[in-house]
């Protein structure tokens, strides 16, 4: 065999080793992305859209198969995908009625759903902190603080600015200011907020509701828009 020939079987055997090798590593790559992802982003992903549809104990049921509770998460030092549940969580506790199965927390008793209130209460302050300027974290703010007496005005303040430049994020937070509008006897202006709540959910009887409000103590609109 001459040396030009022993030359380019040495060439080919090489590159075929080479070429095994990459394969082999791409191979293993791809598994360890594989490993990689995280199984709470699907959980959190499916908490979100049962939010949505106002299905409040599936979407906490998923929220509980997570590895971490949220409820101990803190927003400043969490993960992303950690930050999405809590804050899912604590829009379920304030929008719901019902009894939820939260790992740590006894919704039996009123003393565990005060607590559970309190906490998702806080976290969405926090949040409003950390976003001052987004308009879901403020909407989702005022919403959780709207049917607390000393704290009406500051959210009616909040919704109002955020209804005048169309930025009101939610079919919760305008069911929230119509409730305010009604308690301040802006009857227009109730009727206004009603009408963009219901254009946002199909949910319209359950959520756009007025709630606890005493339509007696209404008084004549006032032209609100």
């Amino acid at each position: 065999m001459d040396k030009t020939k022993m030359v380019r079987l040495l060439l080919a055997s090489v590159l075929t080793l080479g070429l095994g090798s990459v394969a082999e590593h791409s191979e293993a790559c791809g598994n360890a992305i594989r490993h990689r992802v995280d199984p709470d982003v699907k959980l959190v992903a499916g908490a979100e859209s049962l939010l949505r549809a106002d299905q409040h104990r599936r979407a906490v049921a998923l929220l509980m198969k997570m590895r971490r509770n949220p409820m101990g998460v803190m927003l400043a030092r969490a993960s992303g995908v950690e930050r999405r549940a809590a804050r899912v969580l604590a829009k379920i506790v304030i929008r719901s009625r019902s009894r939820l199965e939260v790992r740590g927390v006894s919704t039996d008793t009123a003393a565990g759903r005060a607590r559970l209130r309190s906490w998702a209460r806080a976290l969405l302050r926090e949040q409003k902190r950390l976003r001052p300027k987004d308009p879901a974290s403020l909407t989702d703010y005022a919403e959780s603080i709207s049917d607390r007496p000393g704290k009406q005005r500051e959210a009616k303040r909040v919704l109002e600015r955020l209804a005048a430049k169309d930025l009101v994020t939610s079919a919760h937070g305008y069911a929230a200011l119509a409730r305010l509008r009604e308690h301040a006897g802006e009857v227009h202006g109730r009727d206004v907020a009603l009408r963009r709540c219901r254009a946002m959910t199909r949910a319209k009887k359950k959520v756009c509701g007025l709630g606890k409000i005493d339509p007696r103590k209404t008084r004549a609109g006032d032209g609100t828009v």
